[in-house]
């Protein structure tokens, strides 16, 4: 069953790269282009089957990075599609696209800025929705890239999950080994952090690269926040500190922080999982098709 809801797809555009994106249902408020981090895909944000009658073609082999094979392109990460849920609700047009093509590791590169903006506006143009703001977002490197993007596509509010803005628009490590702390020169969007609860916040850690990010913005008279998740292990069975994907948990108040300027408490109680939203939203689980 089509449904003029459900995902579309694009993955052979000129200069451009794999983007899949999805109407809510309503009246377009504005665009939330998602950026994956290392490692991911522009299918994370979807499953391959669902409510709204889609099955997407990009879920196959070769997937939307075009170098993974027999694995699965489209695994439920139940965090990245609740972000894409509470954005659809609130009334956003979500835009994933792929990162690192043709590498392995799938993470942001330089070049990738010109394909993303080439992607995003040939979706615009197909939506007709050319004037509407945009909101990017990501996890990881795909939020550390986040603000270099936004600046690039004219964002009008940046989302970072897990990650601090480095200066230079190459390949970096949120320890800040390659680039030091710092937004691009001509960065002005309001930013807001979500990252995990850290027992010590000491130099080095994201928390305090974090702050120190949030400091540089208030010198510069840009606005910004950020939410702490401390409601999952905070380490492996190494003793290793875990990465996190809070987005999804904190989606609804990113963006009413980017809308309103409303700034929420620095933690808030554990949020709804992907499919208790779905339940007290009223929204049809997925079908069991899913893989």
């Amino acid at each position: 069953m089509d449904s003029e809801w459900a995902p579309k797809e694009e993955l052979h555009l000129d200069n451009a790269t794999a983007v899949i994106w999805q109407r809510p249902k309503g009246e377009v408020k504005g665009i939330l282009l998602w950026v994956p981090g290392c490692g991911g895909r522009a299918t994370d944000m979807f499953t391959r089957f669902g409510p709204d009658g889609h099955k997407l073609e990009s879920c196959q082999n070769p997937c939307t990075d075009k170098v993974s094979n027999s694995e699965n392109c489209c695994p439920l990460q139940q965090e990245t599609v609740l972000a894409r849920m509470k954005a659809r609700h609130l009334g956003y047009l979500v835009v994933s696209v792929q990162t690192g093509k043709g590498h392995n590791d799938r993470c942001p590169y330089e070049r990738d800025l010109k394909l993303i903006r080439k992607s995003l506006e040939y979706v615009k143009s197909q939506e007709n929705v050319m004037d509407k703001p945009v909101i990017v977002a990501g996890h990881s490197g795909g939020g550390g890239w986040a603000p270099t993007i936004s600046t690039y596509v004219n964002g009008s509010c940046t989302i970072m999950g897990a990650a601090t803005a480095r200066k230079g628009n190459h390949l970096w490590t949120e320890e800040g080994k390659k680039s030091e702390l710092g937004f691009p020169e001509d960065y002005r969007a309001p930013v807001f952090f979500i990252h995990q609860k850290e027992a010590e916040v000491k130099d080095g850690t994201l928390s305090h690269n974090i702050n120190e990010n949030m400091k540089a913005l208030s010198d510069r008279g840009i606005r910004s926040a950020q939410v702490l998740g401390d409601f999952m292990e905070q380490k492996d069975d190494r003793g290793k500190q875990r990465h996190y994907n809070y987005v999804g948990a904190y989606m609804g108040e990113a963006i009413d922080f980017c809308e309103t300027g409303k700034v929420p408490p620095l933690t808030i109680s554990k949020p709804l999982e992907l499919k208790e939203w779905q339940q007290e939203m009223g929204y049809a689980p997925f079908p069991t098709t899913v893989r």
